[in-house]
C-alpha cells in the first residue's frame, strides 16, 4: 500500500517479489518470472557468456542470491520455497530458455552449481587467547557487544563469525563501518573485555567468494581446487568459512580498495578450473590413477 491507501506493486527492482507474494497468496502451481536473461553459473559482468543454469534448487538459489546475484533477490524466492512452488526464470526474448528453481533436482555433471561475490565487508578481529579454557566461555558476549555497538543500537550487524583458540573474528557489511563507528566501537571492547588497544584488528574492503553446489559434500577437492585457483591467480584469502550444511564455501579477500578487483579476478579464476579447462581436478584424477 502507498501512504494514501492504494494498493500497488513494488516499483523496479522488486517485480519478482511482488510476483513471488502473488504466487504464495493464490496457491499457484507454477510463477513465471521474465526477465532479460536466465540464472547463469556466474555473474555475466564478470564472466562474459557463462554456461547456463537449467535446475537449481531453492537453498542453492538463496545463497547465490544472497552473494549478489542479480536476477532474482532472497525475498523473491521465500514464499515459493514455503509452499514448494516451481519458480521458471525466462529469458524474455527467447521463452524456451529458462532456469527452474526447484524443492530438488538431479545431479548435472558439475562438481558445483554456480559462483558468486559480495563486496564492501569490513572485519573486527578480536585477540583472546584460550577464550574456550575460561570459567565462562561462551561466546555470545562478544556477540552482543559487537553487533549492538556502544549505543545498543544494533551498529554492527554481523554476518559472518569465525572463531579459533586465540581469535573471534566479525565480518560486517561495510556500509556500517565508518572511521568514528569503528573507533567507539573498538574503545567499548576494550574497556568492557579488558583487552589491549593491540588485542583488536580492524580491516576493511574486504569482498567474499561465494562456491555454491547441492552435491558438494559428495565431491571430493572442492576447496582444494577453488583455493589452488584462487592461489594460481596469486590471490591470497583472508577468511575461509564453510557452513554446517556444506552447501557453499566462502572466501575472504582483502582489497586494495573499494573495488572488487580480486573478488573478480578471482570468480574468473575459480569459473575456469570447475567449467573450463580445470587443472588441480585433472590433478587429482591422475593422481588417484
Amino acid at each position: 500500500f502507498t501512504k494514501n491507501g492504494d494498493v500497488v506493486t513494488l516499483p523496479r527492482g522488486g517485480s519478482d517479489t511482488t510476483g513471488s507474494f502473488a504466487a504464495h497468496a493464490l496457491d499457484a502451481l507454477l510463477y513465471e518470472n521474465y526477465t532479460n536473461d536466465v540464472i547463469r553459473r556466474v555473474s555475466p559482468d564478470v564472466v562474459e557468456d557463462a554456461l547456463q543454469l537449467e535446475k537449481i534448487t531453492y537453498y542453492e538459489a538463496l545463497e547465490l542470491a544472497y552473494m549478489g546475484f542479480g536476477i532474482l533477490k532472497e525475498e523473491a524466492i521465500v514464499p515459493c520455497m514455503e509452499k514448494l512452488i516451481p519458480i521458471h526464470v525466462i529469458n524474455t526474448l527467447t521463452p524456451e530458455r529458462r532456469t527452474k528453481i526447484l524443492a530438488y533436482r538431479n545431479p548435472d555433471g558439475y562438481d558445483v552449481t554456480g559462483i558468486a561475490y559480495k563486496s564492501g565487508f569490513g572485519s573486527i578481529n578480536i585477540k583472546k587467547v584460550l577464550r574456550t579454557r575460561q570459567e565462562d566461555p561462551s561466546l555470545s558476549p562478544y556477540v552482543v557487544h559487537t553487533e549492538l555497538g556502544v549505543g545498543g543500537i544494533g551498529d554492527f550487524p554481523i554476518e559472518q563469525i569465525m572463531t579459533s583458540v586465540s581469535n573471534i573474528s566479525f565480518l560486517i557489511p561495510g556500509k556500517r563501518f565508518t572511521d568514528e563507528v569503528v573507533h567507539n566501537l573498538k574503545r567499548h571492547l576494550v574497556e568492557y573485555f579488558k583487552l589491549h588497544e593491540n588485542d583488536i584488528d580492524v580491516r576493511h574492503n574486504i569482498s567474499l567468494l561465494a562456491v555454491v553446489g547441492q552435491f558438494m559434500r559428495d565431491r571430493v577437492g572442492i576447496n582444494y581446487r577453488a583455493a589452488g585457483a584462487l592461489a594460481l591467480s596469486d590471490i591470497s584469502t583472508s577468511h575461509l568459512i564453510q557452513g554446517g550444511s556444506e552447501l557453499s564455501i566462502l572466501y575472504g579477500v582483502h582489497e586494495p580498495n573499494t573495488e572488487p578487483i580480486r573478488a573478480r579476478e578471482g570468480i574468473r579464476a575459480i569459473y575456469r578450473e570447475f567449467f573450463g579447462d580445470s587443472i588441480f581436478g585433472k590433478f587429482l584424477q591422475e593422481q588417484k590413477r
